[in-house]
């Protein structure tokens, strides 16, 4: 009896030094991400939000690039904006149809974050303007054919507001000063 008592106790103690040991580890854990979060751009919590989808960015032209090589169409010499008899041919090939939609999804979604605040602007802009710009451009009346057809005007909107304002110059990055 006294045996399981003292195991009882034991037990008692190391749960509770486990769970002290919890809290501690999310307490340092916390207190780390809010220093990272509050610091300036190049090193916050933005930055890495920032930086990461690069890779996803990547993928994402590689995954376009093949669907548009099955029909015998390099994706990155398509004119910008790409005509309509070609648009028709998007729109009759599901698997095309579904990657254009998808492609344009991620920029669509990337630039909402920019909206919402997730992201930091400029540095967005810094690295995601030629994507976000080049594939509005591209793609511009697919997009204006999707948005007649769903009759709904705010498909893509995120995209559409920041391509244009990224597309104009920006004397901060003019290099020839």
């Amino acid at each position: 009896m006294a045996g399981n008592t003292l195991n009882v106790i034991a037990n008692s103690s190391l749960d509770g030094i486990l769970t002290a040991l919890l809290v501690l580890f999310i307490g340092l854990l916390a207190f780390f991400i809010y220093q990272f979060y509050r610091r300036e751009k190049m090193f916050g919590l933005n930055n890495l939000l920032v930086h990461f989808p690069i890779s996803l960015i990547v993928r994402e032209e590689e995954n376009i690039s093949s669907e548009f090589s099955k029909i015998g169409v390099n994706f990155h010499a398509l004119p910008e904006p790409i005509n309509p008899s070609f648009i028709a041919t998007i729109l009759n090939s599901v698997p095309l149809n579904a990657a254009v939609v998808h492609h344009i999804n991620f920029f669509e979604g990337l630039c909402a974050f920019v909206d919402k605040k997730v992201l930091d602007e400029d540095a967005a802009k810094e690295l995601y303007n030629d994507y976000v710009v080049k594939t509005y451009k591209k793609f511009s009346g697919f997009i204006e054919n999707q948005r007649k057809a769903d009759k709904n005007e705010e498909l893509w909107a995120y995209m559409e507001k920041y391509a244009k304002k990224w597309a104009k110059p920006d004397p901060r990055y003019d290099r020839a000063r």
